[in-house]
């Protein structure tokens, strides 16, 4: 985590996903938000959430001061991430399903 936004992630990475269209009072929760997933744990069920803990981390090593309705917002941004990742991951085991049925599998 170096304060990167995730426009800076992307291109450092070649990664070619589109750029939201974040309206500019949100941009700064939105790199407040991707910095905290640059930290984000993964285990075998997926990614960890954002927690409390993690904020209260990340506002103390970067020396932000998020107020109450900043850390709402945050977490309703990963309760959102979350929830996507989940349809995603249950979306992809469909079509490999799909697939190996297909292939005889």
């Amino acid at each position: 985590m170096d304060g990167q936004t995730a426009k800076q992630f992307r291109a450092r990475f070649n990664r070619r996903s589109p750029e939201p269209d974040i309206p500019p009072i949100g941009r700064k929760y939105w790199n407040w938000f991707f910095e905290m997933h640059q930290a984000r744990t993964f285990g075998e069920g997926g990614p960890a959430p954002v927690d409390f803990h993690a904020i209260e981390v990340w506002a103390r090593l970067t020396g932000r001061k998020p107020s109450a309705d900043d850390v709402k917002l945050i977490r309703s941004m990963d309760m959102e991430f979350m929830s996507t990742y989940s349809e995603q991951q249950k979306e992809s085991i469909e079509r490999k399903k799909q697939d190996d049925k297909v292939r005889g599998v």
